[in-house]
């Protein structure tokens, strides 16, 4: 056994020493001599003496409070009357500021204040005859002007009745020319409208030609629409009929002419188109057409000649309405006038 022991340590020398070593370290904390547990005391006598503490930093100070220090009147500084870091306190004097335009303020605001004293002055004093007089030629001015105002707007309305009538007075013949000159056959041997040959013949070599066709044949279907709902109106009205029957009148008239004036130029059109291309192309055109073509802007020049004068009449009729409103606020602010004098 111990042959065998000797032998293990001598195949494994380093390993045997590392262990040794560990083994005596281990033993030496394991059985080493307990450390005294002793308490002790250290006394000294009492005695008075100055404690001295100092403590060092660094750091920023600031102040809890800051207060802005503002002028009452703005203006240029001409001066400052304190050093930075000064003490101050209420009333000191910091600085000089320039006060011409403050004493210029001060001094409008004093005379502003004498020239409303003495208005209330005049105010106060009781009216003179010439005043008097006045104020009431002014009240009987606003009556008259108000009466005035009254007549003009019946004229406005008189007139526009006679606008309505001489319109209805034509535009039965417009429509009736612009009905023949499109949809009667004056053009060819065969029985097509006159609207279907101006648009085939020029259809051929460009078919812009429907689409003024379709405006000719359209504008004139709403101008007749119109017509015959204004002129049934028309003959149920009369001079005695109320303004505002007599006003909405003047007003359909007024948009039934331009429908008419409208189917008139789109005839024109589309005839006017046709005599275009066949002249391009150096191709002779059927004499009526220029027949058809004058008429057609003779009846443009009436039409638009009863357009002006309708247009006329709603803008009296405006006009006056806005003056009797006018005539009757001044009217109305007069007595008012008179009473504070």
């Amino acid at each position: 056994m111990v042959q065998k022991i000797l032998k293990f340590v001598k195949e494994r020398k380093k390993l045997t020493a590392v262990t040794l070593v560990a083994l005596i370290i281990a033993g030496y904390f394991i059985f080493r001599p307990g450390a005294s547990t002793e308490t002790r005391y250290v006394l000294a006598s009492v005695a008075k003496e100055t404690l001295v503490v100092s403590v060092s930093g660094t750091g920023q100070v600031s102040s809890l409070n800051q207060v802005d220090v503002k002028s009452k009147a703005s203006g240029d500084i001409l001066s400052v009357l304190v050093a930075e870091g000064q003490t101050v306190k209420s009333g000191t004097i910091l600085a000089r500021i320039n006060a011409v335009d403050a004493m210029k303020s001060v001094r409008d605001a004093s005379a502003n204040l004498e020239s409303a004293r003495l208005s209330l002055e005049k105010i106060k004093q009781p009216a003179d005859k010439l005043t008097l007089l006045q104020a009431e030629n002014n009240l009987t001015k606003a009556q008259i002007s108000k009466s005035s105002a009254e007549d003009g707007l019946r004229k406005a309305y008189e007139d526009g009745f006679n606008a309505v009538s001489n319109a209805f007075l034509d535009l039965p013949e417009l429509m009736t020319n612009t009905h023949d000159i499109l949809f009667k056959n004056t053009t060819s041997s065969t029985s097509q409208w006159n609207i279907d040959f101006y648009t085939d013949a020029a259809g051929k070599y460009e078919e812009k030609a429907f689409k003024y066709r379709i405006d000719a044949s359209q504008t004139y279907e709403n101008a007749k629409t119109s017509y015959e709902k204004s002129f049934a109106d028309y003959k149920t009205a009369n001079r005695s009929s109320s303004i505002d029957t007599i006003e909405s009148l003047i007003n359909e008239t007024y948009e039934t002419t331009k429908q008419v004036a409208e189917s008139i130029k789109s005839a024109n059109n589309l005839i006017q188109f046709y005599k275009d291309q066949l002249s391009q192309r150096l191709l002779q055109t059927v004499a009526i057409a220029d027949t058809h073509i004058a008429a057609l802007n003779a009846d443009i020049g009436t039409a638009n000649s009863r357009l002006t004068s309708l247009l006329a009449a709603k803008q009296a009729i405006q006009t006056g309405k806005e003056s009797i409103a006018s005539a009757e606020r001044s009217k109305e602010q007069k007595p008012v006038q008179m009473n504070s004098i």
